[in-house]
């Protein structure tokens, strides 16, 4: 990973209220959630083991302390549109 942004999404859902950016080589990460914050504390500890999408309809049964994640969009750079 080269870098990553935590930003505030626009949109209208609570549980869609994070940004995070992954930078890659090859191609940048997003995810979009709510609490993702705890997400860079993994990254920076090297210990995210694996992550996944949630239907935003139980992102509220969730621990609070811990992120929701509603999408995963992954762009790669490498490739001409």
């Amino acid at each position: 990973m080269c870098h990553y942004a935590l930003e505030p999404h626009r949109g209208d859902d609570p549980s869609a209220a994070e940004r995070l950016t992954l930078g890659f080589s090859t191609a940048d990460v997003v995810l979009v959630g709510a609490r993702l914050g705890k997400l860079v504390e993994l990254v920076n500890d090297h210990d995210l083991e694996w992550i996944g999408v949630v239907d935003p309809r139980y992102a509220g049964l969730a621990s609070k302390a811990s992120p929701c994640i509603v999408s995963i969009v992954v762009t790669r750079l490498d490739k001409a549109d």
